[in-house]
């Protein structure tokens, strides 16, 4: 319906009218009935109706999940299915990237493979990370344990799933960008939750997340010196340590090209992060 400017303005009828409202009210009724659970639980309800709902309003199903994905591939909010022995034996783990990428590569088979067939464009690296795949499976198999190599193995797989979808799907200046962004959010929810590690001086654990006690504490003997070490969201200071270690240096080049090269609002947010 024309409003005065002659734009075309949404109508809702009666019906639209009674669904939206039923949503609310049971919305409302699911926060009611959990709200003596811990805030955790409320913000993932919350996160639940956001995330579809902000993924079909979208209007790009694919795009929406492939930069989900790499938002969500910093936050290590875990729920375990399969835990081995050891301190440092890896586990089979279900993180919220992992949603996005069962996701995305579901969509990516079906359109792919059946409404619009072609094949993966991974580049002409394809070759190495294929071997670099094989060659942890077989690692697993062959290896002194074989269910720790078999978990480490999936993990491996996962990021290499991860790794082939974004290389298939980002195709244009314009996908770059938009990952860049996606990768810059996830960079920033870190810097949030370092900050405020550093301000309480605690791991600052939320429900789910398996934060490491040890290690968060460097005291130098002798000295009387000692060093906070925050994890962000990646469970322990060595992994947030490896994270920095990647993304930094491509923030510092993009701050040193200046804002007259890439535009004033991206040299800005590279320089605040």
């Amino acid at each position: 319906m024309p409003d005065d400017r002659g734009m075309n303005v949404p109508t809702f009828g009666p019906v639209r009218v009674m669904l939206t409202a039923g949503a609310a009210a049971l919305l409302g009724l699911m926060v009611l009935v959990l709200s003596d659970s811990k805030p955790m639980w409320l913000v993932m309800i919350l996160l639940a109706v956001a995330v579809p709902a902000a993924m079909f309003w979208s209007g790009n199903l694919k795009r929406f999940l492939l930069l989900g994905m790499v938002a969500c591939s910093s936050l290590g909010i875990t729920k375990s299915l399969v835990v081995h022995t050891g301190v440092y034996a890896p586990a089979l783990e279900l993180f919220p990237a992992d949603i996005f990428i069962v996701a995305l590569f579901v969509v990516r088979y079906v359109d792919g493979l059946v409404v619009r067939p072609r094949p993966l464009e991974l580049g002409p690296g394809r070759w190495v990370v294929w071997a670099w795949l094989i060659g942890a499976w077989l690692s697993a198999l062959i290896g002194p344990d074989v269910l720790a190599g078999v978990l480490a193995a999936v993990n491996v797989t996962k990021s290499f799933i991860l790794f082939i979808l974004v290389a298939d799907l980002v195709d244009s200046p314009r996908d770059v960008v938009a990952v860049m962004v996606a990768a810059a959010a996830g960079l920033a929810v870190n810097i949030a939750m370092v900050a405020a590690q550093f301000v309480t001086h605690r791991s600052l654990a939320l429900q789910g997340s398996k934060v490491a006690t040890m290690g968060i504490e460097m005291v130098y003997e002798g000295t009387g010196v000692s060093a906070f070490r925050p994890s962000g969201f990646l469970l322990h200071p060595n992994k947030l340590a490896d994270y920095l270690v990647l993304l930094l240096p491509t923030l510092l080049l993009l701050v040193l090209m200046g804002a007259g090269r890439i535009g004033r609002r991206v040299w800005l947010t590279a320089l605040v992060l």
